[in-house]
């Protein structure tokens, strides 16, 4: 319908977007399954790195053994090179 002189053109309101409902319904059970496997998950990360730092710790203790120096040696100059190349907070236990 044209608009008449003066007056402004009546706007057509814009139908309101419906949310759709949510189709992947989650349970408390799937939430604990997945809270457990992410644990799981991440433990194993964590001892997978540990690993890998006291790998690397042994790597250095037996090139420095090779030498033929003695045990307290050894252990000084591994220490100091892991230090000096991980930092001291991946020092094997």
């Amino acid at each position: 319908m044209p608009a008449l002189a003066g007056r402004e053109r009546e706007k057509k309101q814009k139908l309101e977007v419906l949310r759709r409902p949510f189709a992947n319904t989650v349970t408390k059970q799937m939430l604990e399954k997945h809270a457990a496997q992410l644990q799981i998950r991440l433990d194993r990360k964590k001892a997978e790195t540990a690993e890998n730092y006291r790998r690397e710790y042994n790597l250095i203790a037996g090139r420095a053994s090779a030498g033929g120096a003695s045990a307290a040696h050894t252990a000084a100059v591994a220490t100091r090179n892991f230090v000096a190349t991980h930092g001291a907070r991946h020092l094997p236990k």
